[in-house]
């Protein structure tokens, strides 16, 4: 007996956030960053990730971003890190990502934000009490945050940050 679309198990959002990373994004998750994957679409309400400079953070969080962005009714994603220019550099892979030609045309992509009519991707930089807290636990790793409401739940207010200028 082959399944129906009736019978067939539900593809969850992790399965959909892969094919979106493959073949809209064409980049290839390694085992590792599917892992952290599993962690972010889990019921988890947080996930701390150290990994050396270097392994694929930025590139993961920024599509992780991207995704909840166009696939959430009304999302508000912040991108940070414990600097301005750290923060960059993962809203900079974001806003590359922005603008594909299969992507471009839902957003609007500003210095500091990449919008849909419902939501945003935001960058900030971490206050002084959170950047120490990421400190605290990262090391030598690069030291990065993305900041995603509870899917489910309506998303509320942003955590404590401030927009990086």
């Amino acid at each position: 007996m082959t399944a129906t679309a009736a019978t067939a198990a539900p593809v969850t959002e992790l399965a959909r956030f892969q094919r979106f990373y493959s073949e809209v994004l064409d980049l290839t998750l390694e085992q590792f960053q599917i892992e952290i994957a599993e962690e972010v679409f889990s019921d988890r309400r947080e996930a701390l990730i150290l990994l050396p400079r270097g392994n694929g953070k930025s590139t993961l969080l920024a599509a992780i971003g991207l995704w909840h962005l166009l696939s959430r009714a009304d999302p508000q994603i912040a991108v940070g890190a414990a600097s301005r220019e750290q923060a960059a550099v993962l809203f900079d892979v974001a806003r590359g990502m922005a603008a594909h030609p299969v992507i471009a045309p839902r957003v609007e992509i500003t210095r500091r934000e990449i919008r849909t009519p419902t939501g945003f991707l935001k960058s900030c930089r971490l206050r002084r009490p959170e950047a120490a807290r990421l400190d605290s636990h990262a090391g030598d790793c690069g030291r990065v945050a993305l900041t995603l409401p509870d899917s489910r739940s309506p998303p509320t207010a942003l955590p404590p940050m401030s927009p990086s200028e």
